[in-house]
C-alpha cells in the first residue's frame, strides 16, 4: 500500500509519500529551489528533508502573506 499526502503547493491533489509536490506547483517555487527539488528526487529522505523543508516554508509564506 503506498502511502499518501496532499500537495504543500496548495492544489489539493494527492501524491505518493516520495514526491514533494505535483508538477504544477513546482512551477510556482523560484527556478533555483525547482532545481534543488528536482536534484532530490530519488534520493533517501535523510537528504531530501532539508531540502523539502525549504520549499515548503516559499509555499508557506506565500499561504500566509496578507
Amino acid at each position: 500500500m503506498t502511502r499518501r499526502r496532499a500537495c504543500p503547493g496548495g492544489c489539493g491533489r494527492v501524491l505518493r509519500r516520495s514526491l514533494f509536490c505535483c508538477d504544477r506547483c513546482i512551477t510556482r517555487l523560484p527556478q533555483p529551489t525547482q532545481r534543488i527539488v528536482r536534484a532530490a528526487a530519488g534520493k533517501p529522505a535523510a537528504a531530501k528533508v532539508r531540502v523539502w523543508a525549504d520549499a515548503a516554508q516559499h509555499f508557506e509564506r506565500r499561504f500566509t502573506r496578507r
